[in-house]
């Protein structure tokens, strides 16, 4: 899942005009995703618990970062598809 999200947030700040190899940082995915509000606020919290691979995680906490990444993945995808 990591993967999957890191790879659209590249992708979405890429369409937005960004051209880098590396990951966007928070600043970034804040004003040209969230700001704009093409991502929801919660990207935001989202993002760090994803890239923290050491972070344990009880099953409630998961569930809910397993559903908010499966929800920026659709809006991304929606949105990527909206531009193409």
């Amino acid at each position: 899942m990591h993967e999957a999200v890191e790879t659209a947030l590249q992708a979405l700040t890429h369409w937005q005009g960004h051209d880098a190899e590396t990951s966007p940082d928070l600043e970034l995915i804040d004003s040209m995703l969230v700001q704009p509000n093409l991502l929801p606020n919660e990207t935001l919290s989202l993002i760090p618990l994803l890239r923290d691979k050491q972070s344990e995680l009880d099953e409630a906490r998961a569930d809910k970062l397993l559903t908010q990444s499966d929800s920026l993945l659709s809006q991304a995808t929606s949105l990527l598809a909206q531009a193409g």
